[in-house]
């Protein structure tokens, strides 16, 4: 049985991922759990593993055979950028004291101001960071890659139609789109299906103590007189329609 996990940063994808390798033998499971491990393997040596699990392009996994089950796990857009943003902040400030080398992108999350951050920098990089913030489920779903943004955005942009309508399609090929709050129904439906003894889905690497509010109100404090909240609306407007979506056919 041959399972991807299209994991999206700040899901609860440590948890699942955790749960899913039970599953499987050592070498049963695809150790690219990035993009950047992923494309250093060749389409025929990703053939023979049975579970991929990570923050990987869906348009590159799906070359490597048939998959039985096919899923991914949604969070409420706003919430989840909050929680991804003061994540790379708290670790590029734990590398940092550790002396380690810090990427471009988590570096900005500590050098630049919010303002800065969600909607400057220099062309690259804010198109990383556009690629990975701006409208993430829509051009992810719709592309299949994490340069969804970079690849789509000319064309169609946040608020398009045409965006959700081919973001739409892709989710449509999916097995299954779960979110943060029922990851309950995803641990007894791979059960069912599969008549597989799931391990329960236990919380790695979450945070219950900060809350959404919590976030909201730090980011308000780190922006000083720039009011994010119409900016980030931008960035999730498209989600937030995907999201109300399937957390209701979760509910």
């Amino acid at each position: 049985m041959r399972i991807a996990f299209l994991h999206i940063p700040k899901t609860a994808g440590q948890s699942v991922h955790h749960s899913l390798t039970g599953l499987y033998l050592p070498d049963e499971i695809c150790p690219a759990r990035t993009n950047e491990a992923l494309y250093k393997y060749s389409i025929s040596d990703l053939s023979k593993y049975k579970l991929f699990s990570g923050h990987l392009d869906w348009s590159i996994i799906r070359l490597t055979g048939r998959f039985d089950y096919v899923f991914t796990v949604l969070r409420d857009p706003l919430d989840r950028i909050l929680s991804f943003y003061f994540y790379l902040r708290k670790e590029a400030e734990r590398l940092q004291k550790e002396g380690k080398p810090i990427g471009a992108g988590m570096k900005a999350a500590i050098q630049w101001s919010p303002r800065q951050y969600f909607t400057g920098g220099q062309i690259g990089l804010r198109t990383f960071l556009d690629n990975h913030y701006n409208n993430f489920y829509s051009y992810y779903f719709a592309s299949g890659s994490y340069s969804g943004f970079s690849q789509l955005s000319s064309t169609f942009p946040p608020g398009s139609s045409d965006l959700l309508d081919y973001a739409n399609l892709g989710l449509k090929s999916l097995n299954a789109i779960y979110t943060i709050s029922n990851l309950g129904k995803l641990e007894s439906e791979i059960k069912s299906i599969f008549k597989l003894d799931l391990q329960p889905i236990s919380e790695v690497n979450v945070n219950r103590q900060v809350l959404p509010s919590t976030r909201s109100d730090n980011l308000t404090k780190l922006a000083g007189d720039w009011d994010w909240k119409p900016t980030l609306k931008e960035l999730t407007k498209a989600d937030e329609i995907i999201f109300n979506k399937y957390n209701s056919n979760n509910s």
